[in-house]
């Protein structure tokens, strides 16, 4: 692939530059010069790129390990850009804010997983399923491996929450809190009950 650049730039300029000398000599002579002077310039500048595609097999053959990690991750940058998903910026800052906001401290969130509660586990997951800031939001039983101050911020931040909440759940008291219709599913039927006014949550 040829990539052809060209630039014109044209610059008229006019100085209009007066002089004017007098002279005394023994006999009083006055002489007045006017010069006018044009300046024109003009620059062309062109520049050609030419730019070879390789195949992906012929760059992982010949490219180093690290500069394979650096494609990798500018590809994952622009698919996430094109994607609309990359709306918050991936700084520590902002993941370790966002992740204090489910109750996860920062030591916490440096360490391991595998050393977190069952209940930690589940406010990371939460954590990541909110990190889109999504418009809607589909939880299958949220309320397992919860201890009761956990389900009682899950609650709270579900009933502030501005979009929509799908949730299946055997926890009625929580069910109740947070939804405005109810859905049950029982002997083969779907029944649609109305627990509260939509604008009430």
């Amino acid at each position: 692939m040829t990539l052809t650049l060209t630039l014109t730039l044209t610059l008229t300029r006019t100085l209009s530059l007066t002089l004017t000398l007098t002279l005394t000599l023994t006999l009083t002579m006055t002489l007045t010069l006017t010069l006018t002077l044009t300046l024109t310039l003009t620059l062309t500048l062109t520049l050609t790129l030419t730019l070879t595609r390789y195949p992906l097999s012929e760059i992982e053959l010949t490219m180093p390990s690290y500069v394979l990690k650096l494609i990798k991750n500018y590809d994952d940058r622009a698919n996430a850009l094109a994607s609309g998903l990359a709306i918050r910026p991936l700084t520590a800052a902002e993941i370790l804010a966002h992740l204090e906001d489910f109750g996860i401290d920062s030591t916490l969130a440096h360490g391991k997983v595998k050393q977190m509660s069952g209940g930690q586990r589940c406010r990371l997951v939460l954590a990541a399923a909110f990190w889109s800031m999504p418009h809607v939001i589909c939880l299958d039983e949220p309320t397992n491996y919860l201890d009761n101050d956990t389900l009682a911020a899950l609650t709270q931040a579900l009933k502030n929450f501005k979009g929509a909440v799908v949730t299946i759940s055997h926890n009625e008291a929580f069910v109740q809190e947070i939804v405005n219709e109810k859905w049950v599913v029982a002997d083969g039927e779907i029944t649609c009950v109305q627990v509260r006014d939509i604008k009430a949550r």
